[in-house]
């Protein structure tokens, strides 16, 4: 199976008269932040409800993902962070991963399984078949 990702940026400067639909046929949103950023975090929410504004799709599925870096102070508490995946999780389904410096792997299979996750609930069996066979 083919796995095709396009990454779209937050943008404000759209002309006036364009279309903006930045997240059409999405089925996952990957949200990051950084810990040590308290503007990044605050804008998760805000990023949240851009995919859900522009999306088309009922069934975005959200993959959030937290980074804490080894040489850098942990501004944004564990508290704070699962205070907003409560919020977020009361609307929609996400999964969530801290990575620091040590756990890439980690984070590769859990996005890797979860993508898979996602195939299984949106596509029918025949149709991952088909493909995985062409």
């Amino acid at each position: 199976m083919t796995i095709r990702l396009r990454m779209d940026v937050y943008n404000h400067n759209i002309p006036s008269g364009k279309s903006y639909t930045p997240y059409f046929n999405t089925l996952i949103s990957i949200i990051v932040f950084r810990y040590d950023d308290k503007e990044s975090f605050k804008n998760v929410v805000n990023w949240y409800q851009e995919t859900q504004r522009y999306s088309n799709l009922q069934s975005n599925h959200y993959f959030i993902v937290g980074c804490q870096y080894n040489d850098t102070e942990q501004i944004i508490k564990d508290q704070d962070t699962e205070n907003l995946l409560n919020y977020i999780s009361k609307q929609k389904e996400i999964q969530f991963f801290k990575v620091t410096g040590s756990n890439w792997d980690d984070l590769t299979n859990k996005f890797f399984s979860f993508v898979d996750d996602v195939c299984r609930i949106e596509f029918s069996k025949e149709f991952l078949f088909v493909i995985h066979y062409i």
